[in-house]
């Protein structure tokens, strides 16, 4: 303490409001993206996919945080303190925990639903029942094979000269184009 300033004066280093508003708005879409990475299909993914994936889940929590304000306004906090579309505004504005709170408690609601939806192919099926696709949407036959409640399991593979039959209990995705692995039970 050369400079003869007492500890309780001196300054910590400046943080950049605009940066720290910004990763504060983006939590619900980590969130989100973490949930949907965790539990749904594995892909490979390059970096600006994960960025723009995050971008939009943030902006979908925030909206049907919006919606929910709009449906019941003593319930749920209004986000129109959030000035991120006005970067003029952000060092004035306040970030209210309690808006990131709700958006990320509505990401993870969103981060479930995203994932049952990629992993039962609900959408697909939907357009297949009404018409619009004839797309099975699973990754092989074994995929759409051991996932559908209309067969019991019975499998016969043929390899070359090798011919496979039997019931099965369970199966991996290899994923990365790999295939999927049958596990025999029991076999003929």
């Amino acid at each position: 303490m050369s400079s003869g300033q007492p500890l309780s004066e001196t300054k910590g280093p400046d943080i950049n409001s605009t940066l720290l508003a910004l990763v504060l708005i983006f939590i619900p879409g980590i969130l989100c993206y973490g949930i949907v990475a965790a539990l749904g299909e594995k892909r490979d993914r390059d970096k600006i996919t994960i960025f723009l994936q995050i971008f939009i889940y943030g902006v979908c929590s925030y909206l049907f945080l919006a919606a929910a304000h709009w449906w019941r306004p003593g319930i749920f906090p209004d986000i129109s303190a959030i000035a991120i579309l006005n970067p003029a505004e952000i060092e004035r504005s306040k970030i209210d925990p309690k808006v990131i709170g709700f958006a990320s408690l509505f990401s993870i609601v969103q981060g479930v639903v995203i994932t049952v939806n990629l992993n039962r192919q609900l959408v697909l099926r939907f357009c297949r029942f009404v018409g619009l696709s004839e797309r099975f949407g699973d990754e092989d036959v074994w995929t759409l094979l051991l996932n559908s409640t209309d067969t019991d399991g019975y499998v016969t593979v043929r390899r070359k000269d090798l011919i496979y039959q039997g019931f099965v209990k369970g199966f991996s995705s290899g994923g990365g184009g790999q295939g999927t692995s049958p596990h025999q039970r029991s076999g003929v």
